[in-house]
C-alpha cells in the first residue's frame, strides 16, 4: 500500500482536480435548486479535509512516514489551510466589492483557487519524485476483526437512534461491552493484532462520541450552543466580525472553519458539530497512539490510549466543546512531531509552527497551555544540552542516572526558540486584536490573581490588600472550597459517597497511583524508559499543570479540573500502564521468592492489568454501572453517568426531542425582542438555538417576577416529569418539582396555553 504523500504526483493531482471540480459542480447545482445529498457531503468532506494537507506535504517533500502519521498530518494541515484560506477570503473579497464573502459562490471560487495554487506549487516542487514500491501486505486480511469493528460502529449509530426514539439503550450497552471485550482480547494477544490497533482506536473513539452526539436533532451540552450562535452569526451575515466582544468569537475553528465546511457540505452547523467535528476529533487518540508507539511499543500504546478515552471527559464534556476538539488535534500533532525522528528539521519546524498558530486561533485556553508546554520542552532540552556539553568536556566523569542524553534527530534548540517565538507573537497579536482584546485582558487578570494568591500564601497578605486577604491564603489548602472534583480526586469525599461511588473511587485512586508509580519510575531511569526527552518534558509540564490545579486557589476554575486532567493525560496516560506493569512485575518477583517457578508477569502482565484495572474502570466511566444500578445522584460527584445511556430517565444534558424544537421555533417566530421567555437550563438553550428574539430567563430557586406578555416554555421533560432542571456546577444537575419552584405555579394559573404539540408547551402570561 502506497501512502497518500508517496503516491505518484500525477495521480494525486488528478484526484485533487476531480474532487475540486466535483465539489464546485455539486455546489453550483445546489445553488440552482438541485442538491444531491450524501454525494455532496462525502466528496466535499474528503476534498476539504484531506486534499489541501496532502498537497502541502508534497510541497514540503515529506515522504516515507507511516500511514497514520501521513493521514493525521494531512488532516491537520487541511484544517489549518481551510481556516487561513477562509480568513483571507473573508478579509480580502470585501476589498474587491464582495459584501458577503462567506456565501456559497464567492467562498467556493476562493477556496478552489487556493487549492489550484497548491496543486501548481506541488507540481513545481515534487514532480521529480519517483514512486516508491508498494509495501507488501503483512499477512492475510483480518476480515472478521474488521467486520466486528464495523459492526460496533453500525450498532452505535443505530443504538443512538433507538435510544432517542424508543427510550431503549440495550444496543448502546452491547457496544460498550463489546469495546471492553475487544480491548481485553487485544491485551491478551487475541483477535485484534497490532496491525489493527490504529483502526480499533479510531472506531472506539468514534463510537464513544457518536453514541451521544447522534441522539438528538439538536446540540447536546452547554458551550456548543454558544459556538453555534457565533457560527450562525457568520453565516447569516456572510462575513466574520472579529470585533465582537466575546472569547468564542476569536476562535476560527468556529467562526471560519464551520461556515466553510457548512457551505461546502450543505450541512447546517448543528450537524456539522454533531457528526463532522467528532469525526476529526477521533483522530486525536490516533495521533497519541502513534506518538506512544514510537516510544513504548504497540500494546502499551494501545492500552494507554484506551485509558485516555475511558476518562469521562472525552465522551461527556468534549462533545460540546467543538473549538477545543479542533485545537486538541493540533496539540496531538505537535506531540507526535516532537517525538518524530524521520522528518528533516525544516519540515518538522514548518509543521510545528503551522500547528502552533492553529492552536492559538482555534482555542484560547489550549493556546496558553500549549505555550507553557513548549516552554517546558525548551527548558529541559536546554538543561540537557548544557549537561551533555559538560560530559563531553569531562569524558571520564560517569553519567548521572537521571540524565537523559540528547538523541539523534531530537529537535534543535534554535527550532524550539523559533517555535516559542511563533507561539508568543501569534498569541499576543491574535488575542489582542480579536474580540476587542477580551482574551488578552482575561489572561492578564488570571496572571494578576494568581500572583496575588501566591503572595498571600507566602506572606499572608499582598501589599495594600489588608486583612481580607487571609481567606484567600487559607483557600490554598481547603480543596473542598473549590472544584468539588478536586476533593473527589484526593479522596476527601469518600465518606459521603454511595457504596457504588466508593468502589469507583477505589478504582480511580488505583489508576492515579499507577500513574504516579509509572511516572516516578520513568524519571528515576529515563534512559531505560524509551521515552524521548521532548516527551518527558511535556509530561513534566502536564504534571505541573495538575499540581498547580491542586495547590493554587481557583486555578482549576478557569477551565475546570476535568478538562485539565484530560489535557494532561495526552502525555501522562502511558505512565498508568507502565505503573501497572511495574506493580505486576514487582508482585511477580515477590511471589517467586516464596514459590519457585512462578510466572513473572512481563508482557503478559498487561493483560491482567487490563482485566483488573482498565476494564472495571471503563465499566464505571462509560456509565454502564450508573445505568444498570439505577443510580440517580446527579447534584454531586458520585458515579460517572452516560448521557447516551441514562438520558431517557434523567435530564442530564438536554437531549431534546423534535417536538421540543418545534415549540421553540414557533416561539421564536411569534415573538419580538421585547418578549421575555422563562425556561429551565436546557430548554433555555433550545430557545436561544432557534434565535428567540427577546431575553431568555432561566428558572432559579428564587421567586421570579414575570411580566405580562411573557412566555413560559416547558419542554417534554418538564411536562412528563413535572420538574425543571437546574445547573449546580459543571456536569452536575438538580431536578426540582414545578410545584416547588417559587412563582411558577402562580404563573401557570395566570397563563393561557397558546401552543402544545403533545410534547412541549408554551404558556402566555395574560393576567396582572
Amino acid at each position: 500500500m502506497i501512502k497518500l504523500n508517496d503516491w505518484p504526483l500525477r495521480n494525486l493531482l488528478l484526484l485533487s482536480l476531480r474532487l475540486l471540480l466535483a465539489s464546485a459542480g455539486l455546489i453550483a447545482l445546489a445553488c440552482a435548486g438541485l442538491d444531491i445529498p450524501v454525494v455532496r457531503q462525502v466528496i466535499a468532506l474528503v476534498f476539504l479535509t484531506v486534499i489541501p494537507g496532502a498537497l502541502i506535504m508534497r510541497i514540503l517533500k515529506i515522504h516515507g512516514i507511516g500511514t497514520t502519521e501521513s493521514l493525521a498530518c494531512a488532516v491537520g494541515l487541511s484544517i489549518a489551510f481551510t481556516m487561513v484560506g477562509g480568513t483571507l477570503i473573508d478579509l480580502l473579497l470585501p476589498l474587491a466589492g464582495v459584501s458577503r464573502p462567506l456565501s456559497p459562490l464567492p467562498l467556493t471560487a476562493g477556496m478552489c483557487l487556493l487549492v489550484l495554487i497548491l496543486m501548481l506549487v506541488a507540481w513545481m516542487r515534487d514532480r521529480d519524485l519517483a514512486a516508491g514500491p508498494e509495501e507488501p501486505p503483512a499477512g492475510p486480511f483480518p476480515l472478521i476483526p474488521v467486520l466486528t469493528l464495523l459492526l460496533l460502529f453500525a450498532l452505535t449509530v443505530l443504538g443512538a437512534a433507538v435510544a432517542e426514539t424508543f427510550q431503549n439503550n440495550i444496543l448502546l450497552i452491547i457496544v460498550l461491552a463489546g469495546i471492553a471485550a475487544l480491548v481485553l482480547l487485544a491485551a491478551f494477544d487475541r483477535f485484534i493484532h497490532p496491525g489493527l490497533y490504529p483502526l480499533t482506536i479510531f472506531v472506539i473513539g468514534l463510537c464513544l462520541l457518536y453514541q451521544t452526539t447522534l441522539m438528538s436533532p439538536h446540540p447536546i451540552g452547554s458551550d456548543i450552543f454558544s459556538e453555534y450562535r457565533f457560527y450562525r452569526a457568520a453565516v447569516d451575515a456572510g462575513f466574520w466580525d472579529p470585533s465582537i466582544f466575546d472569547m468564542v468569537n476569536s476562535c476560527l475553528s468556529i467562526t471560519i472553519l464551520a461556515p466553510v465546511y457548512s457551505l461546502f457540505l450543505g450541512l447546517d452547523g448543528n450537524w456539522l458539530f454533531k457528526a463532522v467535528y467528532p469525526l476529526v476529533f477521533a483522530l486525536v487518540p490516533l495521533c497519541l497512539y502513534s506518538a506512544f508507539n514510537r516510544q513504548i511499543g504497540a500494546k502499551k500504546a494501545f492500552l494507554s490510549v484506551f485509558f485516555f478515552v475511558s476518562v469521562p471527559t472525552f465522551s461527556l464534556e468534549m462533545i460540546s466543546l467543538c473549538r477545543q476538539q479542533i485545537a486538541e488535534l493540533f496539540l496531538a500533532l505537535i506531540i507526535l512531531l516532537l517525538v518524530d525522528r524521520k522528518l528533516k528539521p525544516y519540515q518538522r519546524l514548518f509543521l510545528l509552527c503551522v500547528f502552533a498558530v492553529s492552536i492559538v486561533v482555534s482555542h484560547y485556553a489550549l493556546g496558553l497551555i500549549s505555550f507553557v508546554f513548549i516552554a517546558f520542552v525548551l527548558l529541559v532540552m536546554l538543561v540537557l544540552g548544557i549537561r551533555s556539553h559538560r560530559r563531553r568536556r569531562a569524558p571520564d566523569q560517569p553519567a548521572d542516572a537521571a540524565t537523559v542524553p540528547p538523541q539523534d534527530g531530537a529537535i534543535r534548540l534554535k527550532d524550539l526558540i523559533i517555535l516559542m517565538a511563533v507561539f508568543l507573537v501569534a498569541g499576543a497579536a491574535w488575542y489582542s486584536l480579536t474580540g476587542s482584546g477580551l482574551i488578552a485582558g482575561s489572561f492578564r487578570n488570571i496572571w494578576d490573581e494568581q500572583i496575588q494568591s501566591v503572595s498571600q500564601q507566602i506572606w499572608g497578605a499582598a501589599p495594600g490588600t489588608g486583612p481580607q486577604a487571609a481567606p484567600l491564603a487559607q483557600d490554598a489548602v481547603q480543596f473542598n472550597s473549590r472544584d468539588g472534583l478536586i476533593g473527589t480526586a484526593l479522596g476527601l469525599d469518600f465518606a459521603a459517597a454511595t457504596p457504588a461511588g466508593k468502589v469507583f473511587r477505589i478504582i480511580q485512586y488505583i489508576t492515579e497511583l499507577l500513574l504516579i508509580i509509572g511516572f516516578v519510575k520513568t524519571l528515576l531511569r529515563p534512559r531505560k524508559s524509551g521515552f524521548k526527552p521532548e516527551f518527558l518534558a511535556l509530561s513534566l509540564a502536564s504534571a505541573c499543570l495538575l499540581l498547580a490545579s491542586l495547590i493554587l486557589p481557583r486555578f482549576a476554575d478557569y477551565l475546570n479540573i476535568t478538562r485539565l486532567y484530560h489535557i494532561a493525560l495526552m502525555t501522562l496516560a502511558p505512565f498508568c500502564i507502565l505503573g501497572g506493569q511495574a506493580v505486576w512485575q514487582w508482585a511477580g518477583s515477590a511471589w517467586r521468592k516464596f514459590k519457585k517457578g512462578a510466572h513473572s508477569g512481563g508482557t503478559t502482565g498487561l493483560g491482567f492489568v487490563t482485566l483488573i484495572v482498565l476494564v472495571p474502570y471503563f465499566a464505571f466511566t462509560s456509565g454502564i454501572i450508573y445505568e444498570v444500578t439505577g443510580h440517580k445522584v446527579t447534584d454531586r460527584a458520585d458515579l460517572p453517568y452516560s448521557i447516551a445511556l441514562s438520558s431517557y430517565r434523567l435530564d442530564l444534558a438536554g437531549v431534546l426531542s423534535p417536538k421540543d424544537g418545534a415549540a421553540a421555533q414557533w416561539a421564536g417566530l411569534n415573538s419580538d425582542n421585547m418578549t421575555v421567555a422563562y425556561a429551565d437550563r436546557h430548554a433555555a438553550n433550545l430557545l436561544r438555538f432557534y434565535q428567540f428574539p427577546g431575553p431568555v430567563q432561566e428558572f432559579s430557586r428564587d421567586a421570579n417576577n414575570p411580566q405580562r406578555g411573557s412566555f413560559l416554555y416547558l419542554d417534554s421533560v418538564n411536562i412528563s416529569r413535572s420538574e425543571i432542571t437546574l445547573a449546580v456546577a459543571t456536569g452536575l444537575r438538580r431536578f426540582m418539582a414545578l410545584a416547588d419552584v417559587p412563582g411558577v405555579m402562580d404563573y401557570m394559573q395566570r397563563s393561557n396555553r397558546i401552543y402544545s404539540n403533545g410534547g412541549a408547551q408554551l404558556l402566555l402570561l395574560s393576567g396582572p
